[in-house]
């Protein structure tokens, strides 16, 4: 594997000789437990369907399947004095990023059908009941207006709308619901790829009540495949949530010179409509500020300059649905990520 020779970089290379065991708690206040709900839902999914749970038939996680894993999260949240979950959570602002998409999926239909001409129109109530009534139990929305696409599988055109949902949801029983709606032709599910793939693996051990937590962070040409690959590892003991960082290993990280880096306050955060991003950085330089959803499509992008080093910019997110949104901020070959909770 090839890196950068670029004079400016440095590898974090923190050699951790031993575990290292820190108290923590696995309660936190609800903002917190806001930033893991698409989490710890992901992979409550993820165990359902590897376990052949007969669970993997409602649309609606229990939180019974959810708990442990949501307490987990937030312990190696709240594990403060750990260096790695600095790495993890402030730098990397790692989370469970892959397979299976929870709120959003695209759907083909026949647009012979009255009900299908409705969403061609860009009206998501269609006046067809069974439709319209997952539309509203699940707070369905266009991700974009439909638009008419040529399937190949069919050989005609057939509307194409991408749906989203503020809700994390296992979507493999909905669009199972959906396919039974006269007009529906065929579905997809929509993972969008990115610069950087990042996702978070959960396992129990019942005999030890432990769980294991592995964060992954993966760079460099990703779009066709990552080149790189950096993992860490942690073990939450649930008896009193302390939290043992066991271990990190893969490709050196890379980031740049330690001045130069970017620091960033989001308030309100969680928000109903507007946030305000004030930055302190590097004077007279120019950023690309990038706002993602949560499974890193991009939604909006837009060139930042500096002056004297100080910047305030307000952001409107009134129109977006409710959940889990990302606003990274990219210089040369740095990039911070933070979350956003739009409520």
């Amino acid at each position: 594997m090839k890196y950068s020779n670029t004079a400016l970089f440095f590898f974090i290379a923190i050699t951790y000789l031993s575990a290292q065991t820190v108290a923590s708690s696995c309660t936190a206040e609800e903002s917190l437990t806001a930033l893991y709900q698409f989490d710890a839902t992901k992979l409550a999914i993820r165990q359902l369907y590897n376990n052949a749970s007969p669970d993997t038939t409602a649309i609606l996680v229990a939180d019974t399947h959810k708990v442990k894993i949501m307490e987990a999260l937030v312990a190696v949240h709240q594990a403060y004095e750990l260096v790695a979950r600095d790495e993890v959570i402030n730098f990397f602002n790692i989370h469970a990023l892959a397979a299976p998409p929870t709120n959003s999926f695209s759907i083909y239909a026949d647009t012979s059908f009255a009900w299908v001409r409705h969403w061609l129109n860009g009206d998501i109530l269609c006046q067809q009941a069974d439709m319209d009534m997952w539309v509203d139990s699940f707070d369905l929305a266009f991700a974009e207006i439909p638009e008419m696409v040529f399937h190949e599988s069919t050989g005609t055109y057939l509307l194409h709308a991408n749906l989203q949902t503020a809700q994390a949801l296992n979507l493999k029983p909905l669009i199972h619901e959906l396919t039974l709606i006269p007009g529906v032709i065929a579905f997809a599910e929509t993972m969008h790829q990115s610069s950087v793939q990042k996702d978070i693996t959960y396992s129990y051990d019942s005999l030890e009540n432990t769980a294991t937590l592995s964060y992954f962070y993966k760079w460099g040409n990703c779009e066709t495949g990552c080149d790189f690959e950096h993992l860490w590892n942690f073990q939450i003991r649930y008896e009193d949530c302390s939290v043992t960082f066991m271990d990190d290993s893969g490709d050196p990280l890379l980031t740049d010179d330690p001045e130069k880096i970017i620091q960033i306050a989001i308030s309100p955060n969680p928000t109903s409509d507007q946030i305000n991003i004030s930055i302190v950085g590097p004077p007279q330089e120019h950023f690309d500020m990038l706002l993602y959803d949560a499974f890193g499509r991009l939604l909006r992008k837009k060139v930042i300059a500096f002056h004297n080093g100080l910047l305030n910019v307000n952001m409107d997110l009134s129109a977006l649905p409710r959940g889990l949104y990302l606003v990274s901020f990219i210089r040369k070959n740095q990039i911070l990520t933070k979350p956003i909770i739009k409520k």
